[in-house]
């Protein structure tokens, strides 16, 4: 095959292409309704990964979203400094616990209705068969693959 055959076949089957693309398309309909909240899509997810364990150490929050842990602290770092979540002390001296403020747990009760019309909007764009394979086959509460 030459170069051009390669490219169209890559173009034609790609799945990382399709997962990027589509990735871009779901992400935005979240990010625009969490905007008025000045909070991102990456943020909010750490923020529900907060309230649902009742805190959690950085690595564990890491781990389970597959973020690097120094974007991780990026992330904290700036949800801190919009005063959603606090950072204590954890098991040892090496681990910080992350838990929600009385504003992160009220963020998460008013962006709920958002959060379940985004949802709508993202299943109407992909489908519901779609949507249903990822929430059952891509856990949140563990790293792709781990299965």
């Amino acid at each position: 095959m030459n170069s051009v055959e390669i490219a169209r076949r890559c173009s034609k089957e790609c799945i990382g292409a399709r997962v990027r693309k589509l990735h871009r398309a779901v992400s935005k309909v979240y990010e625009d309704a969490f905007r008025p909240y000045a909070v991102s899509l990456s943020q909010m997810n750490v923020i529900m990964m907060v309230a649902a364990r009742g805190g959690c150490d950085q690595v564990s929050i890491a781990t389970s979203l597959d973020m690097d842990v120094s974007t991780l602290s990026r992330v904290v770092r700036g949800l801190r400094d919009k005063g959603l979540v606090g950072i204590g002390p954890g098991c040892d001296d090496r681990t910080h616990e992350v838990f929600l403020t009385e504003s992160g747990s009220a963020l998460v009760e008013e962006t709920f209705e958002l959060w379940k019309q985004s949802q709508e909007r993202v299943r109407a764009l992909i489908g519901d068969e779609l949507s249903d394979m990822l929430i059952q086959h891509v856990p949140i509460s563990q790293p792709v693959g781990s299965r």
